[in-house]
């Protein structure tokens, strides 16, 4: 079980390390709305046509949050911090 469970570890590090290591996010072509972080479906018109956006990397962190207590499985990983980024360029 722990070995499975390194195994996707390690293969979601890899389909996951440019959201990581960039502000990757959404374009929806319907709407004309962007998302950040990446969503499958666009939350302002229900479409699956969106495309990734990626942001310039500069902004401001408008809020975060420390998570303590992950999921079951993920506490080799506490604390995680997760960002709210507000980006400063237009789009």
């Amino acid at each position: 079980m722990v070995n499975n469970m390194a195994r996707n570890l390690v293969a979601e590090n890899w389909r996951l390390e440019k959201s990581r290591y960039h502000l990757l996010g959404n374009h929806c072509k319907t709407c004309d709305i962007y998302y950040f972080p990446i969503s499958r479906i666009c939350n302002g018109c229900n479409s699956n046509e969106l495309e990734t956006h990626v942001y310039s990397g500069k902004g401001k962190l408008i809020e975060w949050t420390k998570i303590m207590e992950p999921a079951r499985g993920f506490e080799m990983f506490a604390p995680i911090y997760s960002p709210l980024p507000r980006e400063k360029a237009n789009y």
